[in-house]
């Protein structure tokens, strides 16, 4: 009767703890919390030759490709916690809205890793109410740790 007892016990504890064998079904999920570089609104009506994308930067040559495109009109970067970006330890995430005809919009990301990929969710937020007119495009430009995996933006 023990024996059974037993037997019934680590057949419940094995079933529990199955994925099918395939070590690949095994997720996890971690969030990534990004150091805000930069955040806010080129005010150029697109004289910053910026469209609307999502970059992945590795490197000081893009870093300064993208400083100075922002800094055609205004010199945006200025305000910019930091522009010294040590490239073998972070990566930059510089994302781009469209050209807005109003101002009050701003963009946020929730980054997350996942065991195959990071992915970096983007979302535009509208100011509620009335909003000044002026040209604008939102920019979102953040710091994270240098991966190998891919960031998938969504």
């Amino acid at each position: 009767m023990k024996k059974l007892l037993a037997s019934f016990a680590l057949l419940l504890v094995l079933s529990g703890c199955s994925t099918d064998g395939d070590p690949q079904l095994e997720t996890f999920t971690t969030a990534i919390e990004p150091i805000i570089i930069g955040q806010g609104n080129l005010y150029g009506n697109g004289e910053e030759n910026i469209s609307k994308q999502n970059l992945l930067i590795n490197n000081v040559d893009d870093w300064n490709q993208i400083i100075s495109k922002m800094n055609t009109v205004n010199t945006e970067t200025d305000n910019f916690s930091e522009t010294d970006i040590d490239f073998s330890t972070h990566q930059i995430i510089a994302i781009f809205d469209d050209i807005k005809s109003t101002g009050g919009y701003s963009l946020e990301l929730n980054l997350t890793q996942e065991s195959q990929r990071i992915v970096a969710e983007i979302t535009s937020q509208a100011f509620e109410g009335a909003a000044i007119t002026v040209i604008t495009q939102p920019y979102l430009i953040v710091s994270i740790p240098q991966s190998d995996l891919p960031v998938v933006f969504q």
